[in-house]
Formats: C-alpha cells, sequence, structure tokens
C-alpha cells in the first residue's frame, strides 16, 4: 500500500533567467557572480576581519563537483570561524582546462544577513540544466533550495545565466537526488529526529516534492544518505553512523519506489565503513557502482575508491586517494567519455585544501594513477608545498631473491633530495624502513623514507617510497642484485621541470 504524501514544494518547470550582470557585486543578495567590479575585500556580514577573499578564509570544505561539456565545477563552503556558523556561505568554482587553473570564485552564495547562513552546495545535472542545490539557514523558511541554469556551457563564462532561487523541501541533504528508471527522482535527507532518514521524491521533474517514506535506525546520525537504484528495481539508501559507531555505515531497502523502507542494518562488510564522514557511491555509465569512502572505522583517513562490477556483492578494485588524516566529504561525477572526478577536502582549518583525482574504470582496476591525475590542487590557502620530484631515487627496483634488506637500504639516498611544486630543492635527513620484507619470498615490498622532519612539505604521492620486486634470477631474465645505485635518477612531475634546472637550483 502506497503511504499518504503530502506537497512540500513547486519548482517552476522555466523559471525565468536572470542575467549574471544583474546579479548585485555588493552582497546584499543570496548569490552573487564575481566579476571585475567585484570588491572581494568586502567583509562579510558580521566579521570584520574576513573579507570575500580566498586567503581570508579562516576554514574550507564540504566540496562537491559536476564535470560538463566546456568546464568543471567545484563547489564548497565556507565563512566565519567554524561549521556550522551563521556566517557560512557557498563558494563555486570552475576550470576550463581540465582543473590546471580555477576561478574561485566564480560565485557565491550568501545571504549577507547575520541571522542567516547557506550550507553543503551540491550540483545535480538533470534534464539538460544544472543545478545548485543548496541548505539555507533562515529565521523563517529555513530549508534546501536550488538555482538552475539552462546555458551553464555558454562558450563565455559571462553568458550564463542562472533562476532565482527556489524553495524544494524543509530537510537538509548531502548527497544529490537520484534519477530512477521510472524518470522519478529521490534523495535522503535528514529525519524528524536522528534515528530516521527522510525521502523526498519527486514524479514531474523537480518541479514539486513530497515526503514519500522514512527509513528508521536503532541508531543516532545524520543522515547522509545516498540512494541508488539495484539492477533488479530496488532502491539500495546508504547512510553514514557517526564515529564510526555500527561500521559507520547503515543500509535500507525499498522494493515500492520509495515509499516504505527496511529498518537500517549496519555492522557491515568492508568497503561499507567509514569514521563517520561522507561517503559516496554512484552508479556509473557503465553500470558498474564506485564507491569513495575510507579504509578505517577510526579516522578521516585511507580515502579509497573502490568498484563493483556486480552491483555491489563484491569490491574487488580500488585506488588509494589520500593516506592523510583530515580527509573527508569526497564526491563523484563522471564525464561523457567516462572520465571519473572525484573530489575531497583536507585538513580544513590549517592545509585548507580542496584535491581533486581523475581516473577512469581501468585505472582502478589497475590500481594505480597517472601522476598527473592524481591530487589535483583546486584550492589550498596555506604554506604547505607539494613534493613533486626525488633526486637519485628509482621508484622500483627488482632484486635477486635472497637479497638482504639491509643491502637494499644501504644503496638507497640518504639524506634524500626533494624538490617541492615551486622548483625549490630540500635535503632531508631520515632513514629507510622496510615492513614485512621476506628476502626469500618473490613479491612486491615498500620501503619507506622517514624524514626526521617534513617542516611544511607533504609527500602527497608518495615520493618517498621506493617498490622493491623480488624475483628469482633466471637465464636471460632482467633481474639484478643491487651493488649501488650511483645514477641520480630524478622523479619529476607537476610542475614540469628538468634535471637540468635542478641541477642549476643546486648550483
Amino acid at each position: 500500500m502506497v503511504a499518504a504524501v503530502t506537497l512540500i514544494a513547486s519548482f517552476d518547470a522555466k523559471p525565468m533567467l536572470t542575467k549574471a550582470s544583474s546579479f548585485s557585486d555588493d552582497f546584499t543578495t543570496d548569490i552573487t557572480i564575481v566579476g571585475e567590479n567585484t570588491d572581494l575585500n568586502t567583509p562579510i556580514v558580521g566579521g570584520a576581519e574576513e573579507t570575500y577573499q580566498p586567503m581570508d578564509r579562516i576554514w574550507q570544505g564540504c566540496p562537491n563537483i559536476i564535470v560538463t561539456q566546456k568546464r568543471i565545477w567545484a563547489a564548497w563552503y565556507t565563512g566565519g570561524p567554524t561549521e556550522p556558523h551563521q556566517r557560512n556561505y557557498c563558494v563555486i568554482a570552475y576550470s576550463e582546462d581540465g582543473g590546471k587553473t580555477w576561478v574561485d570564485p566564480y560565485m557565491i552564495i550568501d545571504p549577507a544577513v547575520e541571522s542567516e547562513s547557506t550550507v553543503l552546495p551540491l550540483f545535480f545535472l538533470y534534464e539538460n540544466e544544472l543545478w545548485i542545490i543548496y541548505f539555507h539557514y533562515k529565521t523563517t523558511n529555513s530549508g534546501t533550495y536550488a538555482i538552475k541554469s539552462s546555458n551553464f556551457d555558454a562558450d563565455d563564462i559571462n553568458d550564463v545565466t542562472w533562476s532565482e532561487p527556489a524553495y524544494l523541501f524543509a530537510r537538509m541533504i548531502h548527497h544529490r537526488p537520484t534519477v530512477l528508471s521510472d524518470g522519478s527522482l529521490v534523495v535522503g535527507a535528514q529525519g524528524s529526529d536522528k534515528t530516521i532518514t527522510n525521502v523526498y521524491k519527486s514524479t514531474n521533474k523537480g518541479i514539486t516534492w513530497f515526503q514519500s517514506g522514512t527509513a528508521a535506525s536503532d541508531l543516532n546520525s545524520y543522515h547522509k544518505a545516498k540512494i541508488v537504484q539495484k539492477k533488479d528495481g530496488s532502491l539500495w539508501m546508504l547512510s553514514q553512523l557517526e564515529r564510526g559507531t555500527g561500521g559507520g555505515m547503515q543500509q535500507s531497502f525499498s522494493y515500492d519506489g520509495g515509499y516504505t523502507w527496511t529498518r537500517y542494518e549496519y555492522d557491515l562488510d568492508p568497503p561499507l565503513i567509514s569514521p563517520g564522514a561522507r561517503f559516496e557511491i554512484t552508479r556509473l555509465i557503465s553500470g558498474n557502482l564506485a564507491l569513495v569512502s575510507y579504509a578505517t572505522t577510526n579516522s578521516r583517513t585511507d580515502l579509497t575508491i573502490y568498484l563493483s562490477e556486480d552491483d555491489g556483492a563484491t569490491w574487488k578494485h580500488s585506488i588509494l586517494l589520500d593516506s592523510r588524516t583530515e580527509v573527508s566529504y569526497p564526491d563523484l561525477a563522471q564525464d561523457e567519455q567516462g572520465n571519473i572526478y572525484v573530489i575531497w577536502d583536507m585538513g580544513r582549518y590549517e592545509q585548507k585544501e580542496i584535491r581533486m583525482s581523475i581516473m577512469t574504470e581501468q585505472d582502478i582496476k589497475n590500481g594505480k594513477l597517472a601522476f598527473e591525475k592524481e591530487m589535483i590542487v583546486i584550492s589550498k590557502l596555506s604554506d604547505y608545498k607539494d613534493i613533486v620530484g626525488a633526486s637519485g631515487l628509482d621508484r622500483t627496483i627488482t632484486v635477486k631473491k635472497g637479497t638482504l634488506s639491509k643491502d637494499i637500504i644501504q644503496n638507497l639516498p640518504s639524506p634524500l633530495t626533494v624538490i617541492d611544486e615551486d622548483g625549490k630543492a630540500y635535503q632531508l635527513n631520515g632513514r629507510w624502513v622496510s615492513k614485512g620484507y621476506k628476502a626469500d619470498v618473490e613479491g612486491k615490498y615498500v620501503f619507506t623514507f622517514l624524514p626526521e622532519g617534513l617542516g611544511l612539505l607533504q609527500d602527497v604521492h608518495n615520493l618517498l617510497k621506493v617498490e622493491i620486486i623480488v624475483k628469482a634470477e633466471k637465464s636471460g631474465a632482467n633481474v639484478w642484485l643491487i651493488v649501488g645505485i650511483a645514477a641520480a635518477v630524478v622523479v619529476l612531475a607537476g610542475a614540469g621541470l628538468s634535471a637540468l634546472l635542478i641541477k642549476r637550483k643546486r648550483g
């Protein structure tokens, strides 16, 4: 039996588009398209010490991403000393060169009223329109709102037009809606208390929304719920659990299009785990599922993308995207060519990074990303510098079975010279260590350089690691015993540096 529903909101099917030039430049309205005459030095309302200049941001995080033919779009929120806070506002940025350079900010969504704020921007590409969905805290009528553009891929960004904000429903969402096979839209939201997920649905292309059902849990949580449709037509909803409780992730199912839901199950098998942070699960163009989450329930670390080729039954392929701590809020988008874009934040209050990696399904199956496609910086508002090269170091070394670890370490460079993203060279003192190395067992092992200190350097590309391949010596095989690494093999990427440039900088 289908549950009774209540009309929540109406979104005009053809809203009047407003040209960017008519939006206010003085931050007195909800939305500002940043132009040549926009004064980003304007203090945010209630915070005279902070302006709209990116470098004035005290923190930033919770990003979202979408890819269109002309642009990569990214969004996140910031403002004030923390989150949540009444000074929070949303930032929209874009890149037209594949992520090499970014316009930040392109748009600011800020009510500029001391008692109001906007948070959690989400992109939704649907029916040839680009939606920006966000939650607006108001004295009255707080809720989820959206603006839309039908010419978001105009050749000139200044020609892109956006609708006025429209109210969708009262509750906050953390994931974009899912389009079902029958054309309807569904999305999970925080319910009436921390044990309930509200499910909202639209059967008329998002013009109106109603609450179609709820899913109940035995555990408290902020219901950051994402729904995917299984190949058998059922709906699978995954939701975050706080602080890794119950494995950090729970699931519920609907077999009638989202009107009734099973009670949440938790303590799921990996990789359906989380430390209590937003994850993302998406149906790819191929029909496979991609999940971005954490390899542990203990902390926000080891952000990993997983691939399932059997509708979520198993997840045989994965890539570690970021092994640092304080990584969170991943989101995923795919372009028409099948490239997968993953965005996340890192160190919201210290590094203040928004990062992105680009990959294909085959990359995930191979378990490896190309250097230039990983850890792409969208925004980094700190003095931390990425290590992009290491001198005198082969990334992969093959040794004869029986080679002792001490003989390998003796021939690895120490101290180690590294190059940062600005081309500056540093000499690092430290030592090499191996974990689990077995000289008489063929296989692959990792040796890691542990520096005495990195300061503001970051080894985000894992360049302080060497893969050691142990092989039995065979006639004609290209297997050798380490007798010394004399040649200075320089690993360089990202910054476009050359070995000659490094030599000159050293001199």
